[in-house]
């Protein structure tokens, strides 16, 4: 149902959401079978969302919307993993979905005279029946038995705020962002309930220059730290820091040749494992356009000159904390031609 009246918007809804899971497991194809999984749920989802727009270009807007989400059919699986003795992993076929209710509210304005823009937001989400990998340490072997199973109470609240501004109108622009966040997940460990805190500081700035009709450059860079506490083991407490940074630079030189390169700086530290890893990445294309009506391109491009393109991932979780490391393509060329029928637009944005 909507209503729409002098700016005012308003939709109020409900939705009924069906899940089916159906599987059964074995060691091998062809095997004995294991165990079986047949589960169904069905729930009903209320959602409701208001904005308002005003004079001056200013927008205001909030809502409420419950989610659910089904277990990991891997965790409802009846029977034990015992490939590594020493953490096991135990299926829950008991499992209900996972029910979240989130909060959101907002405000943004721009100024098209003096390209002024600000955006302020607040989300909250509240789980019931959270799915988290509950532990059993025998205290004689050390073997960890770890079963997914539901508890209630976790909580995530994530304010934002964006500015941005001229600093020279045409030729400068800048736009700074902070975005904190703060979790709370629970679980069980040996029985006994205890709970993670995460706090996250996000803070992120862009500079667009502009200064000339053949020359643009695009730059900014972000932090983020992330503090996760442990309610019953606080030695594990974890500090991550990643830190990045990037250019863009475009260059028109006569005769319709082009430069374009690209840089990105990636850091990532955690101090407790002593890990500390720059990724520095740079990509460069050379082209230039032909033909009076400019359809064709002949460009050549280099990726990963630095021959340092890895994908690095860093996360603190309710009772674990991983870092993982990919190998990607390293260090190749391309050349190529390309040739478009409505020919080849260069673009700069101010």
């Amino acid at each position: 149902m909507r209503y729409a009246n002098k700016g005012n918007n308003l939709s109020v809804g409900i939705a009924a959401s069906s899940y089916r899971l159906n599987g059964q497991f074995s060691v091998v194809k062809d095997s004995e079978i294991l165990g079986r999984v047949n589960k169904s749920y069905l729930n009903f989802t209320p959602n409701v969302t208001y904005s308002k727009t005003m004079k001056g270009n200013k927008r205001i807007n909030a809502g409420y919307i419950m989610g659910v989400n089904p277990p990991n059919i891997a965790d409802l699986q009846p029977y034990k993993d015992i490939s590594n003795p020493l953490y096991i992993r135990e299926g829950n076929p008991d499992l209900e979905p996972e029910v979240t209710h989130s909060f959101n509210t907002g405000y943004s304005m721009y100024d098209p005279a003096t390209f002024i823009n600000l955006r302020v937001s607040f989300n909250s989400t509240f789980y019931q029946n959270q799915v988290v990998q509950n532990q059993t340490i025998d205290p004689e072997t050390f073997v960890t038995t770890y079963k997914a199973g539901n508890v209630s109470g976790g909580q995530r609240y994530n304010p934002y705020l964006g500015f941005g501004f001229p600093i020279v109108k045409t030729k400068a622009s800048a736009y700074i962002s902070a975005n904190p966040s703060y979790s709370k997940s629970l679980s069980l460990i040996n029985s006994i309930e205890t709970e993670t805190h995460t706090f996250s500081n996000n803070f992120g700035v862009n500079l667009n220059l502009t200064p000339l009709e053949w020359l643009s450059l695009y730059t900014g860079s972000s932090f983020r730290l992330s503090k996760t506490k442990y309610e019953q083991n606080p030695s594990q407490n974890q500090d991550i820091i990643n830190w990045s940074a990037y250019s863009n630079m475009n260059i028109k030189f006569p005769k319709d040749f082009y430069l374009d390169v690209k840089f990105n700086y990636n850091q990532y530290k955690n101090e407790s494992f002593g890990f500390d890893q720059e990724v520095p990445i740079l990509n460069a294309f050379v082209y230039k356009l032909l033909g009076k009506t400019k359809k064709w391109e002949v460009r050549l491009s280099g990726y990963d000159i630095f021959k340092q393109n890895q994908t690095i991932s860093q996360f603190a979780g309710q009772n674990y904390v991983s870092t993982g490391r990919i190998e990607t393509l390293s260090r190749y060329f391309l050349l190529g031609v390309t040739y478009n029928m409505r020919g080849v637009e260069v673009k700069k944005y101010r």
